[in-house]
């Protein structure tokens, strides 16, 4: 019976002994790193494992082209925005500012639209911008996002069109200044055509309906006969002349005819023999077509076309040009006084750094009664 007793008790020690054992394996004790470099340790980790890196917003393409879609028809196009920081990246709001057409929004909100939302970190967001025609001429404009990226909390990509049909481009106004009577002065028009479609140039003639017809006269220049033909991108020229009658103000109306469906009659006003500031300036800036990385210098003259005043632009700047692909030579020349019968040569610079057409604009204010503030378009293409 003891040794019965014996058996028992030993049985037990042994169960009770591979509980504890389990225990112990179930739950792995923990001990302080009490070693010589402990403290070197901890520092090392820190070191090691860096805050993360905050949001950065990158949006591509910098810029978009919309190019041959007609009126009633529509074309998206998609805006990637993506999130390169470590952090999430909150979208505030995202908006399209027209430059053209004011009150008549053709660029709009497509699919996927980024109101107030959040890119999580290393990832990116689709969405479309869409072009709806409502009238034929080309549109500007631009899609503005913003962001919480300190850095950055503005992105902007550039919008154009290319239109569908014809469309012209020619001064709105022409001034000769001073020309003493029984003498004759003559300028150089430039008419463009930026759409797609051939335009037809049916007539120009100075309007018998104009305050001093006589005074004024009109040729074409580059086509032995009207009708012609302008294709896209290229030019025909006129010629006017100004013979003044006597010392008066002389005015008048030159009416182009074309197959633009926007200006079909586009008028130029023409003036001379007036006292005051007079600007003659050079048209629309083309820089060509360049590599990237290319740049390119281009100059627009500033002529002062009266005879006793002085000719003041101010405030000289380059809007709508979100890449900064355009640029004054001399970024201090803001101000510029002309003296009477004197030219000023204002020098721009194009740098290219995307493989789509960009387009800017020249501004700039003036003390010419007709001519308070002037605008010129600048364009550079790729090279292809």
């Amino acid at each position: 019976m003891r040794h019965i007793l014996y058996q028992l008790v030993a049985v037990i020690a042994l169960v009770s002994l591979a509980c504890s054992a389990t225990e112990d394996a179930a739950t792995p004790s923990t001990q302080e790193d009490a070693g010589q470099n402990a403290a070197d340790d901890v520092e090392d980790v820190d070191e090691d494992v860096p805050p993360p890196s905050p949001e950065a917003i990158d949006v591509s393409p910098s810029n978009i082209t919309f190019s041959g879609v007609e009126i009633g028809q529509s074309e998206s196009q998609t805006i990637t925005i993506r999130n390169i920081g470590e952090s999430p990246l909150h979208i505030f709001d995202a908006s399209i500012v027209h430059f053209d057409h004011d009150g008549e929004a053709q660029l709009i909100a497509g699919e996927g639209w980024p109101d107030e939302m959040v890119v999580d970190p290393l990832t990116f967001y689709d969405f479309e911008v869409v072009y709806e025609p409502t009238v034929a001429g080309s549109v500007r404009g631009e899609l503005r996002i913003f962001s919480s990226d300190t850095d950055q909390p503005e992105s902007t990509v550039r919008i154009e069109t290319v239109s569908a049909y014809a469309e012209l481009e020619a001064p709105r106004r022409i001034s000769f200044g001073t020309v003493e009577p029984g003498e004759s002065d003559t300028q150089r028009v430039e008419i463009y055509n930026r759409g797609l479609l051939p335009m037809q140039l049916y007539d120009v003639y100075v309007s018998g309906d104009s305050v001093n017809p006589d005074d004024f006269e009109v040729e074409v220049i580059g086509a032995s006969e009207l009708p012609a033909i302008v294709q896209r991108n290229h030019f025909l020229y006129l010629d006017v002349t100004f013979s003044p009658g006597d010392e008066s103000t002389r005015r008048a109306e030159i009416v182009v005819e074309n197959s633009d469906p926007e200006h079909s009659d586009h008028i130029i006003s023409v003036s001379g023999n007036r006292p005051e500031p007079c600007l003659q300036a050079g048209g629309d800036i083309d820089f060509g077509q360049l590599a990237d990385g290319a740049e390119a210098t281009e100059s627009l003259a500033l002529q002062n076309c009266s005879a006793t005043a002085d000719l003041q632009i101010s405030d000289i700047e380059i809007t709508d040009d979100a890449d900064g692909i355009f640029e004054l030579v001399d970024p201090d020349t803001t101000e510029v006084t002309v003296g009477p019968g004197l030219s000023h040569q204002l020098q721009l610079r194009a740098t290219l750094d995307t493989n789509q057409e960009v387009v800017g604009r020249l501004v700039f204010s003036t003390n010419d009664p007709d001519a308070s503030q002037v605008v010129r378009q600048l364009r550079v293409g790729p090279a292809p």
